[in-house]
């Protein structure tokens, strides 16, 4: 991991459009790192062409819970026993269905 400094200093470059071979020699970073460090800057500048900020991508649905089906069970457990460890609900659970 490359400090802040280091990653500005091959940001600073890269805008100057300096290739990235030389980036590397330059900041003493493998052109691999200088690559990523670059690919990442422009992720978090994401622009159009014409220089207007780009909409940020949708964010998908995500994956539904496991546990929404038992969960007014476990309530209902832990409403009668609030002290009762997790491995005995999950038991109790398992043992219903």
């Amino acid at each position: 991991m490359w400090d802040a400094m280091k990653r500005h200093e091959i940001g600073v470059l890269a805008r100057a459009g300096v290739p990235t071979h030389r980036i590397a020699e330059t900041t003493e970073v493998p052109a691999r790192s200088v690559r990523r460090i670059v690919g990442a800057m422009a992720d978090d500048d994401a622009t159009t062409r014409d220089g207007s900020e780009a909409p940020p991508s949708p964010r998908r649905p995500g994956r539904p819970s496991k546990v929404d089906a038992y969960r007014p069970l476990i309530a209902a457990i832990l409403t009668a026993e609030p002290a009762l460890p997790t491995m005995e609900i999950l038991f109790r659970v398992r043992a219903r269905g």
